[in-house]
């Protein structure tokens, strides 16, 4: 198995009430009593990366001996099925026999997403990763919370593991309620923060719905429609995921708009943007890049509206496919869209039509599929779709 580094470990269990249990792991030795109703825990001191070592636990009469135990990034993996999909070989597992994932026991075959986002981090970091799969095909984020099945059966067992955070790919089965999802998912994210009583610990998830947009491999966007599109579900499911991302600290979205979609898209670009999103956001590895351009602020002077976008996302704006950046609409009081100019100052873009005088919002991408829209970063990842209103 793999513990999380530079931190305290909770090793527990059960034994007879009031039996004395002592845990050996490196150089530390850790006695504790069950009490009255069999349960004992300890709390190793924290160890750099490293290992292999063991860890032996011993009680009056029995011993339990652990081999193989590495320190180093311990991260839960959580979420519905292309969390779960695509077994990678044990061929490819044995090139890296630092990354271990545990679904039912350590050692088990790693799902592509998570395998990549393993992979990720050790080419990087170069410590032992540890990855905890929890996730279940077809499930409801309710299920996932507090009072819910999957919460009690796959979720409190694990805790008080410590773990560095928690990587989540989960709404498809939501898709139908956005507004439920955009009030439900920073509850969760609060609830398992609560529970496992580490602090606000990363959370990083995958933008839904999947893809749609015009992908960097291809040769140019689609004309823009006649009008600006009107708000339909994919667009307030992805407006979910910006609310939480705007709402709690210590989170990260995975912007997608520029790779494959569909309901179980090829696993590689997504468990790597979790990886590098990690790496910036949580490890201080990448100053920028580690994004697409995410939507920040807008501010108004006169008949211009200016989009800044969250730091690190932003670098290196520029229109794909064109010479010129399409994609935003921008309305005034009456709440009629019209497509924009937009050209990029900076990290940042600045919006305007002749058809709005006075403008109080803005849209980009907004739309199930927006193959029109075109804004990208130097590291090649597509501007998130966002909206400045809530009409």
């Amino acid at each position: 198995m793999v513990l999380q580094r530079d931190t305290t470990n909770p090793v527990w269990g059960s034994a007879q009430p009031g039996e004395a249990v002592t845990v050996a792991f490196v150089d530390q030795s850790k006695s504790s009593f069950a009490d009255s109703s069999g349960h004992w825990r300890v709390d190793l001191d924290p160890e750099p990366a490293g290992g292999p070592y063991t860890l032996t636990v011993k009680g009056t009469s029995s011993m339990l001996v652990v081999n193989g135990v590495l320190v180093g990034e311990v991260w839960i993996c959580a979420g519905q099925s292309n969390m779960r999909r695509h077994p990678v070989s044990p061929s490819v597992m044995e090139t890296y026999p630092l990354i271990h994932l545990q679904r039912h026991d350590w050692g088990d075959i790693a799902p592509h997403v998570p395998w990549v986002f393993g992979t990720t981090l050790f080419d990087t970091l170069q410590v032992p990763v540890g990855l905890i799969n929890r996730a279940v095909p077809g499930s409801t984020i309710f299920r996932w919370m507090r009072t819910g099945t999957l919460y009690k059966q796959r979720i409190k067992p694990i805790q008080p593991y410590k773990v560095r955070g928690v990587i989540w790919w989960q709404g498809e089965s939501d898709t139908i309620r956005p507004e439920q999802y955009a009030l439900f998912f920073p509850i969760l994210i609060q609830q398992w923060r609560q529970d496992w009583q580490q602090g606000d610990f990363p959370f990083l998830f995958v933008q839904l719905p999947t893809g749609g947009g015009f992908t960097a491999l291809e040769g140019g966007p689609t004309p823009l429609p006649a009008l600006p599109p009107r708000t339909v579900n994919a667009d307030l499911m992805r407006e979910a995921y910006q609310v939480t991302l705007d709402e709690l600290p210590d989170t990260g979205m995975v912007t997608n708009i520029d790779l494959q979609g569909g309901l179980h898209p090829p696993g590689d670009p997504y468990g790597a943007r979790l990886g590098t999103l990690a790496l910036g956001l949580v490890y201080g590895q990448i100053p920028f890049g580690f994004s697409g351009p995410i939507y920040d602020s807008l501010t108004i002077t006169g008949n211009q509206a200016r989009i800044a976008y969250r730091g690190g996302t932003a670098v290196g704006l520029h229109p794909k496919g064109l010479t010129t950046v399409q994609g935003f609409s921008i309305a005034g009081a009456d709440r009629r869209f019209y497509w924009a100019d937009a050209t990029v100052d900076g990290e940042e873009i600045v919006v305007s039509s002749s058809a709005v005088q006075e403008p109080v919002a803005v849209r980009y991408a907004w739309y199930t599929d927006p193959r029109w829209a075109n804004l990208f970063n130097d590291a090649d990842m597509g501007a998130a779709p966002f909206r400045t209103d809530s009409w």
